[in-house]
């Protein structure tokens, strides 16, 4: 009798069956970790990275350094004058527009995150990586859009050029890309003739007149967000305000191009 409960409870038990290191590894394989997962936030971090890529298009892609700058700018225009999310705001563009691209890039968006959602719900390592660095992700979301690279280039060509063209009134450059460094020292070369006279009158950016500020909209806009700055008694370079210009103005054209605010009231408001 007692070797037959020993033989039920070695079976029960399976010693007999397999080693209990063999136990081990099939508790390991089938215990998953789940890992914390915010789909929104997720899900807005995708968006902000659409967004960011289209202003970088516009700026034909010399925006080194500046993807910190950019970032915030997109998210205080969000808040401030959209009042909504950066996947509202695209959603808002494909449904006003019908466009097939926004509409594939949203479905991605919600495609993705969904993906990642039950992948980390699982302990999948792939997903718990593209979680972690989630522009990586966005990047493989951008080339699966049919016709996005086309859009991109056409950002590229259409508004860098209307950069170039507004900035080239006052400023001279060899090539056809938006010059986004050392700025200072090409409106000081510029300038090299006018006079202080008037340098009682506001606050006025290093290597800055107002022949300038008539005749180019970035170059009013750098004027007003550099003394906009010294106001707040964060002061600023004119690089740096020029850098903000730029950006500011192209958030206004991706305002009209995704037919939130053709008006551009966010360029509008320093011009």
């Amino acid at each position: 009798m007692a070797n037959d409960i020993k033989s039920l409870l070695d079976a029960i038990i399976g010693e007999k069956d397999h080693k209990p290191e063999e136990d081990h590894a099939i508790i390991t394989k089938t215990i998953v970790k789940p890992v914390p997962f915010d789909s929104d936030n997720f899900r807005e971090k995708l968006s902000l990275c659409v967004l960011k890529d289209v202003i970088s298009a516009m700026m034909h892609d010399e925006t080194k350094d500046l993807n910190c700058m950019i970032d915030d700018s997109i998210i205080k225009h969000i808040n401030d004058d959209y009042k909504g999310t950066c996947f509202g705001y695209l959603c808002k563009a494909r449904d006003r527009l019908q466009s097939p691209i926004l509409g594939s890039i949203v479905q991605e968006i919600e495609s993705k995150t969904a993906e990642l959602a039950n992948g980390a719900e699982n302990g999948d390592e792939t997903a718990i990586s593209n979680i972690e660095n989630p522009e990586q992700t966005t990047a493989d979301i951008l080339k699966t859009v049919n016709n996005y690279d086309e859009l991109r280039q056409k950002l590229k060509d259409e508004v860098s050029k209307k950069v170039v063209n507004d900035v080239s009134k006052v400023i001279t450059k060899s090539n056809d890309a938006p010059v986004f460094d050392n700025i200072d020292e090409k409106l000081k070369k510029n300038d090299a003739t006018t006079d202080n006279e008037n340098s009682e009158e506001a606050i006025t950016p290093p290597g800055f007149d107002d022949n300038m500020a008539s005749e180019s909209a970035i170059m009013r806009m750098t004027s007003k967000i550099v003394t906009e700055y010294a106001i707040r008694k964060t002061p600023i370079s004119t690089d740096e305000g020029m850098n903000r210009a730029i950006i500011t103005y192209c958030i206004g054209e991706m305002d009209a191009l995704f037919d939130y605010d053709r008006t551009r009231r966010i360029v509008g408001k320093y011009l």
